[in-house]
């Protein structure tokens, strides 16, 4: 499809939502953002290493293994030695997968900690083992005890946390799902810091050690809007690349974008695709594309809680399969002049039976064409 070699006339550019840090941890502690925060491992036992054992990690290829005891001085985790954090920054969201485990069933340190800053506890996330709860602080205080605690259940989980500093609101999700939002004290600014520990707490002296497995820890410089994170814990969202949703579906349906052999959609990609799921099974389906945004509800249609949210410029057509899923390839011509620009993906169903008019649809999808 996308042949041309002129830039579309009326074309939008949009900024692609991309972390400030990003670990992937499939072979080692380097960052993944292209910002340099590359980690160092500390470990006095090598009791940290990369696994790829099946089960011990649930994106890309690996994850950090943490084989921690109960010793204080018995130091394992990740440190990255400088601030991930932009200065005076005004949003954030944090994000990782974990599973917690006594791996060598030698104990575990009574608060266990999945990340802390340091020399402070600006921005930290733990489970206190005594409260069976899981906590989030923020600059030194600001405590949020969490309501889902799952110790060593055998699973991953997915955690976000989001800070917006002019709005006085942090949110917790977990699992994909709000579930506490805390009002902060005041707009001041994130406290000052040097030092992002990931699998310990700020001291780094083992005694609040992490004991089991962390996957795709990403730290961004802004709040990320709930599909996002909804699709990070689901599969459909890739944390580094050129997509990233937008708007809101009905009936359960989601859009997405799904890793084939390539991230993002960078020019001459044979590979990138959109995804549906949550749709009725084996119906047609229209993967549209557009050049612009929209915003209409199409209530008067007799399709009340969908929308349009781009311009009609491509029309896609096929059919969902047995479990409400499609998949359609976009290949990216090689064309300098495409670097930069934004494509909108949404996706149409119909089926009697959703509403009078028949018809679905998911949310947006801005595609940003990278270099």
């Amino acid at each position: 499809m996308l042949v041309s070699t002129a830039v579309p006339a009326g074309a939008q550019t949009t900024t692609a939502i991309t972390p400030t840090a990003y670990w992937n941890f499939d072979t080692d502690a380097k960052d993944s953002s292209g910002n340099g925060h590359h980690g160092t491992v500390v470990s006095v036992n090598n009791k940290v290493t990369f696994t790829k054992v099946t089960g011990e990690f649930v994106r890309g290829t690996g994850a950090l293994k943490i084989d921690n005891d109960s010793v204080k001085g018995h130091s394992d985790f990740v440190d990255v030695m400088h601030d991930v954090f932009k200065p005076n920054l005004d949003a954030f969201t944090i994000v990782t997968w974990f599973k917690r485990q006594d791996i060598a069933k030698d104990g575990m340190d009574a608060r266990n900690f999945i990340w802390e800053t340091s020399t402070n506890y600006a921005s930290s996330f733990e489970y206190y083992v005594a409260g069976m709860t899981w906590r989030w602080w923020l600059n030194n205080g600001g405590v949020i005890n969490g309501t889902n605690a799952t110790p060593d259940d055998g699973k991953w989980h997915h955690v976000a946390v989001t800070w917006d500093r002019l709005a006085r609101k942090t949110q917790f999700w977990f699992d994909g799902k709000l579930v506490h939002t805390k009002t902060n004290s005041s707009t001041g600014f994130l406290a000052n810091h040097s030092n992002l520990h990931i699998g310990d707490y700020r001291a780094g002296n083992g005694g609040r050690n992490w004991d089991g497995f962390i996957d795709d820890f990403a730290v961004f410089p802004q709040v990320l809007p709930p599909c996002y994170i909804l699709g990070l814990f689901d599969g459909s969202q890739l944390i580094h690349g050129g997509a990233s949703c937008y708007g809101t579906g009905c009936h359960g349906m989601r859009i997405g974008n799904r890793d084939r052999a390539t991230v993002g959609a960078p020019l001459g990609s044979p590979k990138f695709a959109v995804t549906l799921s949550g749709a009725p099974a084996t119906k047609p389906a229209t993967c549209c594309l557009g050049l612009k945004t929209a915003s209409l509800e199409l209530g008067f249609m007799d399709a009340p809680g969908c929308h349009l949210l781009l311009s009609l410029d491509v029309l896609l057509g096929t059919t969902t399969d047995s479990s409400g899923k499609a998949l359609q390839s976009l290949p990216i011509p090689p064309v300098p002049s495409f670097a930069g620009l934004s494509l909108y993906a949404e996706w149409y169903v119909l089926d009697p039976a959703i509403n009078k008019a028949g018809l679905g649809t998911s949310g947006g999808l801005a595609i940003t064409i990278l270099k």
